[in-house]
């Protein structure tokens, strides 16, 4: 150890303040990161675990392969593992279910029964002639069957087929498919298990599961999975294998069905830890800047005596490194003991999104915890770079005399007259203070700039990250949805609402409707989507014709909401609902999202969600062709024109057209921003028209349908299934629909985006707080002199209180002059990341901004405030001493 060690480790021990608050630094720095990787680790893992769960951990899949393919596969290095289930075909059933007739017999092999999602009670079968039962083939309006424990089921196997061709699980159930039974085998029930996610909601055949027979057909459905995500792509070019993937699997795991996911995501990822490094820089520096500010004059001394510019720096980053040795462990122990904690805490949150089956818990991994590591060590040297290089530049004589950081100016300061009115004297000396004392200064302003655009960009960053899985996942705002027809809404509401589980429900009908429109009412952001190639509208030659103004038709969708509901829904939007009750006009709802596939140049997709509003600003009426209902048909498929209510169908210069017979004019109530429970965001032409139920025609109630929200849509489901029954309006499986069962993998994902979101801006906004504090606090401290002298010479507490006042108010005025205009670049920076994949209007949360501006000003005067209460009982001559100070 040499000399200059020795007098930094002095140092240290000496200024056992400073170190400590430099340490506390360095700590939190990486606490925060090592939550952050933790966190994000966690979720990762939990989210795959969840999909597993669910659907199984395979890549691929292949239905109709052959033993030598499945061979194949099976010795290939580059799988993992290969699941394989033998199709032993199909058997009539006693499902009470019109669309799902058949059982489906799979002989599953032992890898399949580890790598699928069978959860399962009794057991599995272990020889041949024993059979899993699934679940849902026993429950009423499902299957209706009834199979127990130890049954014997004799089915006649064979093949379902159409014209001469077989039909698989792919090809859901038609009157002229032809079932030919060939081989007749009896087995035992040993178990039952749950609805395999294997199983479409449109196959024809609930999935019976037995163990591979020999002498049986040699066909096998197989789930394999690669050593890697990456070598997928190479093992079904290679094999010529169908691209039937596990896209949700492959998620978890970093890799995406669409190219400009995929972008999006690394940029993310890489803005996110810009963000951490940034919050991180930001305090970690000014505990160096200040610790070697403070040092200055023992530089002086040390460069008097023959000291390098070399030695000085090696001095002040041995410091950084004795420093971090202590703080990066703490911080490691720290963040991870911090995220085990509110795991614990907030883990049941997550078990309803596995059925409880998949708890959520902390998973710590070498590689999160060397990333927390390798990005502290990266920040901290960082952090102490530029004030090495500042440390070193100052003369011998500067250093000694402290002059540096002094600004000397022949110029008097001016100060403001509203200054001299306020603050007085003090507010002079305030401002005197800065001009001179520029570093320090400085130093204070650019940390609570930074916190400044770390909090406004992070909420930035969650915005936009959480609006964009939302609009690519497509989850509905209910549970479950159970269609009305046959029954009287009105009077079945009340029961439909106390069943149980429901927590919430609305009832409407729906009808769609053709809008007349010229160029000029639409929109420009519908226009830039509708003048695309697209699968939703006819219109893009039509749009790019300069030239065309023929009125152009275009559907959109007309709901009738239970007039309670709607009343409520108006109100919640600040209308008044008496206006749309007593003569119905509709609310309009504008908006609306459309997708567009693209093929990339090196040959995948990419997949771009499309956010827009169909109508321009204005637009309060609307051309409506005749009618209000849906198209009517004769027996021959043809549709009924009525000379008064219908239209004909014609073409133009422009492409098809709709050309109205006869239309009607209405007039447009105000717009909404939101849809009640029930009603999605609609994809196509965004605009709904909502209107009271008690205005629906005749024709249209037919088509009601309730929709609720739960708190155990498994309960409800077969709840609303019993009510129908007992009302004799049940009409078969379909209609009642456990959408959240449907949506699980959506929602899962959308929840823990969430979950992450509003984490990562609590543990930003904690090390903002934490910076500003630190930076104040230490600058405060380092003053002790200052204030002592000024108390001497007469100033009184209110005095220095005044000053301090003025000092805030200074410090959050200049930090709000620079960091809002540099978070608003950050936030176009991050809106331009996501709208790769979602193009949606610009938006600045004006929330997260306001809170920002009132933080920058209560954290500083509560900082000022404690700071001055530590140091207002000291002694002023002790501190007049204190070379320290």
């Amino acid at each position: 150890m040499n000399v200059f060690h020795k007098v930094t480790l002095q140092t240290l021990k000496k200024n056992r303040v400073r170190t400590w608050i430099t340490i506390i630094g360095v700590l939190l720095s990486t606490a925060m990161v090592c939550a952050v990787t933790t966190i994000v680790a966690s979720f990762q893992g939990y989210y795959r675990d969840i999909e597993v769960y669910a659907s199984g951990d395979w890549y691929g899949r292949v239905e109709g392969a052959s033993p030598a393919l499945r061979q194949q596969l099976d010795q290939d290095r580059r799988i993992a593992h290969v699941a394989s289930a033998q199709v032993l075909g199909y058997a009539q059933s006693e499902s009470q279910n019109e669309d799902k007739p058949y059982i489906y017999l799979l002989g599953a092999d032992e890898t399949f029964f580890q790598t699928m999602p069978v959860h399962y009670t009794g057991r599995l079968p272990a020889a041949e002639g024993e059979i899993l039962v699934p679940t849902h083939y026993l429950q009423q309006g499902n299957g209706g069957a009834t199979v127990a424990l130890g049954d014997q089921l004799t089915l006649g196997l064979g093949d379902r087929t159409i014209d001469g061709e077989s039909l698989t699980q792919s090809n859901p159930y038609t009157d002229g498919e032809v079932f030919t039974a060939s081989r007749e085998k009896t087995y035992t029930v040993v178990g039952f298990y749950e609805r395999p996610d294997f199983e479409d909601y449109s196959a024809p055949g609930y999935t019976f599961l037995t163990v591979p027979e020999a002498g049986g057909p040699q066909t096998y459905l197989l789930y394999y999975k690669t050593t890697t995500p990456a070598k997928l792509a190479e093992v079904i070019a290679g094999y010529h294998l169908p691209e039937d993937e596990n896209w949700g699997l492959l998620a978890a795991e970093g890799v995406f069905q669409y190219d400009n996911f995929g972008r999006v995501f690394f940029r993310l990822a890489a803005m996110l830890i810009f963000l951490i490094v940034l919050g991180s820089v930001s305090l970690i520096y000014s505990a160096f800047s200040i610790s070697v500010s403070q040092r200055t004059q023992q530089f002086g001394l040390l460069r008097s005596v023959g000291a390098t510019k070399k030695q000085l720096r090696r001095s002040i980053f041995y410091e950084a490194a004795v420093i971090s040795a202590i703080g990066i462990p703490l911080g490691i122990v720290c963040g991870l003991g911090g995220i085990g904690v509110t795991l614990y805490f907030i883990g049941d949150m997550f078990r309803s999104l596995a059925n409880g089956e998949i708890p959520m818990q902390m998973r710590v991994s070498w590689v999160s915890v060397g990333a927390a590591v390798g990005i502290a060590i990266v920040t901290v040297a960082i952090s102490v770079w530029i004030p090495a290089k500042r440390a070193t530049k100052v003369t011998a004589l500067e250093a000694i005399r402290q002059s540096k950081d002094i600004r000397q100016s022949g110029r008097e300061v001016r100060v403001s007259k509203l200054t001299w009115k306020l603050f007085g004297l003090e507010g002079a000396l305030a401002k005197k203070y800065f001009r001179r004392n520029r570093r320090r200064y400085r130093a204070t302003v650019v940390s609570l700039v930074l916190s400044l655009v770390l909090f406004i960009s992070t909420n930035a960053f969650c915005l936009y990250l959480t609006q964009s899985v939302d609009r690519t996942a497509g989850v509905s705002n209910y549970d479950v949805y159970c269609n009305l027809e046959g029954a009287d809404p009105e009077a079945l509401y009340p029961e439909l609402l106390q069943a149980k589980g429901v927590t919430g429900g609305i009832y409407f009908c729906e009808a769609w409707q053709t809008i007349l429109v010229t160029k000029d009412q639409l929109d420009s952001s519908f226009l830039q989507f509708a003048r695309q190639d697209n699968g939703y509208f006819d219109l893009a030659e039509a749009l790019q014709d300069d030239s065309f103004t023929d009125p152009l038709a275009i559907n959109i969708w007309v709901y009738y909401i239970a007039d309670e509901s709607y009343r409520d829904f108006l109100t919640a939007q600040g209308l008044d609902p008496e206006p749309y009750l007593e003569n119905p006009v509709p609310a309009v709802y504008n908006q609306g999202t459309g997708v567009l596939y693209q093929p990339t140049a090196d040959g995948g997709l990419d997949r771009q969600t499309y956010v827009y509003q169909l109508l321009a600003d204005g637009v309060d009426t609307l051309v409506l062709r005749g009618g209000t209902g849906n198209w009517r048909y004769t027996a021959e498929g043809e549709p009924v024109l009525d000379q008064a209510t219908d239209y004909f169908y014609g073409e133009s210069s422009g492409g098809d057209l709709y050309l109205p017979v006869k239309t009607q004019t209405i007039a447009l109530g105000q717009e909404v921003t939101s849809l009640p429970m029930g009603i999605d965001e609609p994809e196509g032409a965004a605009c709904y028209l909502l209107y009271p139920y008690s205005a629906a025609p005749e024709e249209v109630r037919a088509q009601t349908a309730f929709y609720c929200t739960s708190a155990d849509h498994r309960a409800t489901t077969q709840a609303l299934e019993t009510i129908m029954l007992e009302h004799g309006a049940y009409t078969g499986a379909g209609q009642v629909v456990d959408v959240r069962e449907s949506e699980s993998s959506q929602r899962n994902l959308v929840t823990i985006i969430n979950t992450f979101s509003y984490g990562f801006i609590v543990l930003i906004s904690l090390i903002a707080v934490a910076n500003v504090f630190n930076t104040m606090s230490t600058n405060v401290a380092l003053r002790r002199r200052e204030f002592a002298m000024l108390r001497s010479v007469g100033m009184t507490r209110g005095g220095i209180n005044r000053m301090m006042n003025y000092e805030c108010l200074l410090y959050g005025l200049r930090a709000l002059a620079f960091g809002l205009p540099i978070s608003g670049v950050m936030t176009v920076l991050i809106y331009r990341m996501v709208a790769d994949t979602v193009t949606d209007t610009f938006q600045i949360s004006w929330g997260a901004v306001a809170v920002a501006v009132c933080s920058i000003f209560v954290v500083v005067f509560a900082t000022m405030l404690y700071a001055m209460n530590r140091i207002k009982k000291e002694n002023p001559i002790e501190a007049l001493k204190d070379e320290n100070a």
